[in-house]
Order: structure tokens, then sequence, then C-alpha cells
């Protein structure tokens, strides 16, 4: 890809002056550029560390393509500039009342299978999932068909991808929003596919009373967890749970 450090990055997509976020036309296609300074003290952003220590993993696993990975990244002497392929729309909790429950569930699949393979076999955490209740840095990518495939999963998307974007707080453990996520709630484990989990079946239940008896799933999961279990065996109950309920549905 032909672009360097003088890439003029715009601002109407970014929150911050400082981290400008536009769309971008290069070689004649549209992407989405993230400009990203350094620290003060001069250290690289948390989100250039993940890439570096997760992209190329990403790739040979084919899973770059379902998590919002930059297709190229321009190194410059105080900031890095992130290139990313264009994404439909932002996905809003708002969203859910317009789903079909079997859409519903096969996007909460998605984001559950994505969160997992990020915690569990990237190592990090995205920390930035959740805010006052509501999920954030999520996107769905209308008419974009693919497959999650990694240890004995493997799930094909037919209609729409739903994609995790922004790793602008990833670390290897649980900080931020996440922590901040489970500060009074005195649960043993700080799971992210969790939050997804329950954020999403709390969302529908809103708007689909008839479907109420599934979010108790939810709370079932926690009650039953065991003293001796593992964060990871945990993520797998929630992830099996919900692969359960869409075969259900099936027949």
């Amino acid at each position: 890809m032909n672009v360097d450090c003088n890439l003029k990055v715009p601002n109407h997509l970014g929150l911050f002056s400082s981290r400008p976020v536009g769309v971008v036309k290069i070689e004649g296609k549209k992407y989405v550029a993230k400009k990203h300074r350094f620290t003060r003290e001069g250290k690289e952003p948390y989100e250039y560390v993940f890439y570096q220590k997760s992209l190329e993993k990403s790739k040979e696993d084919g899973m770059d393509k379902i998590l919002s990975m930059p297709v190229h990244i321009v190194h410059c002497p105080d900031y890095k500039i992130y290139i990313y392929n264009v994404i439909s729309k932002n996905f809003s909790s708002k969203k859910f009342y317009k789903f079909s429950f079997e859409d519903f569930i096969d996007y909460t699949i998605q984001l559950c299978l994505q969160i997992y393979y990020l915690n569990h076999h990237l190592g990090f955490f995205n920390n930035d999932i959740v805010m006052n209740g509501k999920l954030r840095n999520v996107m769905i990518d209308y008419h974009k068909s693919g497959e999650i495939k990694f240890d004995k999963y493997h799930y094909k998307i037919k209609k729409h991808m739903i994609k995790v974007i922004d790793f602008g707080q990833s670390k290897t453990y649980p900080n931020f929003r996440t922590l901040s996520f489970y500060s009074k709630t005195g649960f043993q484990f700080k799971s992210e596919v969790f939050i997804v989990y329950y954020l999403c079946f709390a969302h529908y239940k809103k708007s689909f009373a008839d479907k109420n008896y599934m979010y108790q799933n939810i709370l079932n999961i926690m009650k039953e967890r065991k003293k001796d279990e593992t964060l990871l065996n945990f993520d797998k109950t929630i992830i099996n749970k919900i692969l359960s309920i869409q075969k259900t549905l099936k027949n």
C-alpha cells in the first residue's frame, strides 16, 4: 500500500483531536485511517502493542478479517497511522429491536466467539466493550460472509458480520471498563465473554417478552459456576450455552 506519514487523517469519526479517525482514499479505494500518537513518556500506544503481538497470529488463524485488524500500519517518528477496511454501520443497542430472534442469536454467537478468541488465543482483553450498561466498539458489516474457525469451533457467517473494533485499551489483563463492570458484583471471573452475553440478552429481553425465559440462562451460568473452575472453562460454558440455544431454534 503506497501511503506514508504525510497522509492527512480527518477527524469526523474520532472522539479526540489527538487521535483523529476518518475516511481516506488510498489508491482509489476508501479506507478508515486512525492516527495515534505515542504517550508523553514516549511509549508506544497499547493499541500498537496489541497489533504488534497479535496481527500475525490472527492472520495465520484467519481471524484478522473477523476482528477489525489494520490492513496496513504506517510507522512515523512519534505516532502510528492504522489503515482499516471500511465497515458498514455502528452496532448500537437500539438495533436489537429490529432483529429477529434467530439473527440476534447469530450476532451474539459471533461476538462471544470473537471475544473468546481475543482473550484466550491472543491473550488480550479489549477493556472497552461496555459503557453505562451498553455495548460499545462493535460494528456490523452488512452482506458480509465468512467463518470463525479455531479449536473445535467452526461457525459460518452467512448474512451479516459483527466486528469488535478499537483495541486502544487492550491489555493482557482485565482493566478499565471491563474491571468497572464487575466492580460491585463480587463475581469470581472478570469475563468479557460474559459481558457480551449478558448485555446482548439484557437489551433483547426488553423488546421480546416471549423470549424472557432465555434471559434466565445468563443468571444460571453465574450461579452454577464451580469454585475450582477456570476463566477458560467458564467462558467455554457460555459459548456452549449460546450455541445450544441456536441448535434448539433450528430443531
